[in-house]
């Protein structure tokens, strides 16, 4: 059996789990082979800080070409 077709195979015994129990435990041998997503979770959440300053107005956008212009003649603030 390839890799695709066994990971295929374990996603389909996955979906037929029902017990939140055993998923849980499941997902912990998971993250403690691989690892977990935390440093993916604090980017994401950056990230969405980031959007939000941005939504709010509170930091300053520039188009490509404004940018292009600011970098050529130097950037002053």
């Amino acid at each position: 059996m390839d890799i695709a077709n066994r990971k295929w195979n374990i996603l389909e015994q996955l979906s037929l789990i029902t017990d939140e129990g055993l998923l849980a435990r499941i997902q912990e041998y998971i993250e403690s082979q691989i690892g977990s997503d935390e440093l993916a979770k604090a980017e994401l959440e950056e990230l969405d800080a980031q959007e939000a300053e941005r939504l709010r107005g509170d930091v300053r956008m520039y188009g490509r070409e404004e940018a292009m212009r600011m970098m050529r003649e130097g950037f002053k603030g």
